[in-house]
């Protein structure tokens, strides 16, 4: 443990000076305290009046509610951890951390502390501060078991997915191991379409095992496998993230690069067009179906969007109506599919947007071009989720309009946050080189600007879901179409504005 201390003591001071000399940081920092503050205010206002409401309804209701707080809590732990596995497993910390001679169990528990110090953090510490208030004022001395239990539970749910991403990245990413992708395909296509038709069944029997359990045994349990999956397992799990970190570092050296059935055929539609677009649809194309990256955020998407029966009926307390469910959920999720890449797709390219801007295209032909290719899919993802939701909850024909109109607006409003607020962080003299590195460039928020850029979307985001749970659908959608047009403007002007300062300093 010696190790693992001191290099967590490393991070944590590095954090620090970054933190007093980088004045990008201080930023960073500063909206992002003022994101928590916010969140935390409404989060622990809607928790109190959740707890105070469940409580009139009696012990059972209180207990099955906070078993759902739990789980709603683990889940968005889960995939907020996603967002940071990618740069962790394989970015230059973990480089330098494999220099060290030290056993492959002090490794793994040096990965899984460097984890939490950086990237999880600010969300462990908004959870504490939220829960912990409302749970000890409002339950009384009970509270203390849940929110142990909710504490707990977060970790482990932070190590089992690592342990997951490393699975995938060696059994399901590597070449050969056929039989088990099949395999594994299968299980979670049976998974997937019971979840999918039996969401109801699944719901009623998660909610009458709920009022079975109680936290403490829970807790006991929990820290039972963190023993047990850092104590004796954390010398296999360290191999195991050996060699997929072995794996990773040969990644784009073969000659023959995998490019998914079907890809060419497509691209070969685009190609027969001479346009930007249509060269940046071609380019999307083969480089996406390459990229692995992008297949686990679809199944992730897939998995998540499969369990709306289970979270319709979590969220039955809230009154939500199908129409405002269905569209919060298609566009939360079609959003959810780019908010790591988005925030890079034009700063990801490096010195080579120098070659889109040698071309005889204006700074606007380039800003719409990159719009289009990222908004299109997206817009048609979110908006086959939000027919087949309609399709499922048996919404009339005046209902589906008003979800695909509200799923319409919601997601090309915040992706043209995304991809047009992304010029903000284009640095024309990056050289972005290696498989590796090209991956953390293009595929994850790194830098301050793309974080605060982020940041703001999911305010922008969560804005819109309060404006279409809050207001009449007769007044919800234009309010929702005036904030889509002033952000469109906006951001159209904001980058076509800082591309040509990028052409005036180059």
């Amino acid at each position: 443990m010696t190790t693992s201390l001191l290099v967590w003591r490393t991070l944590l001071k590095s954090a620090r000076n970054a933190s007093i000399h980088d004045t990008r940081i201080k930023v960073s920092l500063a909206f992002l305290l003022v994101l928590n503050l916010g969140i935390g205010i409404w989060a622990s206002n809607q928790l109190a009046l959740r707890l105070q409401h469940w409580r009139t309804e009696g012990p059972a209701a209180v207990q099955t509610g906070l078993w759902q707080i739990c789980l709603f809590t683990w889940l968005g732990t889960g995939l907020f951890s996603l967002l940071s596995i990618q740069r962790t497993v394989g970015g230059d910390e973990a480089l330098l951390l494999f220099t060290l001679p030290i056993a492959p169990a002090t490794r793994f528990r040096t990965l899984f502390g460097s984890f939490f110090i950086g990237g999880l953090w600010s969300v462990a510490l908004l959870q504490i501060c939220v829960t912990s208030y409302v749970l000890v004022s409002v339950v009384g001395w009970q509270g203390l078991f849940w929110l142990l239990l909710l504490q707990i539970g977060n970790v482990l749910v932070v190590l089992c997915m690592l342990i997951a991403a490393l699975l995938v990245l060696r059994y399901l990413l590597s070449p050969g191991w056929v039989k088990i992708r099949v395999i594994a395909m299968l299980l979670v296509g049976v998974l997937l379409s019971l979840i999918a038709f039996r969401g109801s069944g699944i719901a009623r029997s998660s909610q009458a095992l709920l009022l079975w359990l109680r936290p403490e045994p829970v807790i006991l349990l929990f820290i039972l496998l963190l023993v047990v999956l850092l104590g004796p397992l954390a010398e296999r799990i360290g191999e195991l993230y050996s060699t997929v970190f072995t794996r990773l570092q040969a990644w784009g050296r073969s000659r023959n690069a995998f490019t998914l059935p079907g890809a060419h055929s497509m691209r070969s539609i685009f190609g027969r067009r001479r346009g930007l677009t249509a060269a940046l649809f071609a380019r999307a194309i083969v480089s996406q179906s390459r990229n692995m990256i992008f297949w686990l955020r679809l199944l992730v998407v897939l998995i998540v969007f499969s369990l709306f029966p289970l979270v319709r009926a979590a969220l039955s307390s809230f009154a939500l109506s199908n129409t405002c469910l269905a569209a919060l959920y298609a566009a939360g999720l079609a959003i959810a599919h780019i908010l790591e890449p988005a925030p890079g797709a034009i700063s990801g390219e490096g010195n080579r947007l120098s070659l889109y801007l040698t071309t005889p295209y204006k700074p606007a032909h380039i800003v719409r071009a990159k719009l289009t290719v990222v908004l299109l899919p997206i817009l048609g993802e979110g908006l086959t989720m939000g027919l087949f939701l309609c399709w499922r909850l048996g919404l009339t024909f005046s209902q589906t309009s008003f979800v695909i109109l509200a799923t319409g607006l919601m997601i090309t409003s915040c992706t043209t946050l995304l991809v047009l607020g992304s010029v903000w962080d284009e640095d024309l003299n990056l050289a972005v080189e290696g498989a590796v590195q090209t991956l953390l460039q293009e595929e994850a928020p790194l830098t301050p600007r793309r974080m605060a850029l982020l940041s703001i979307t999911i305010v922008c985001l969560s804005t819109m879901f309060l404006l279409l749970w809050r207001l009449p659908g007769a007044l919800a959608l234009p309010t929702l179409g005036i904030l889509t047009v002033a952000i469109v403007i906006s951001m159209w002007n904001f980058s076509c504005a800082h591309m040509r300062l990028l052409l005036r300093k180059g």
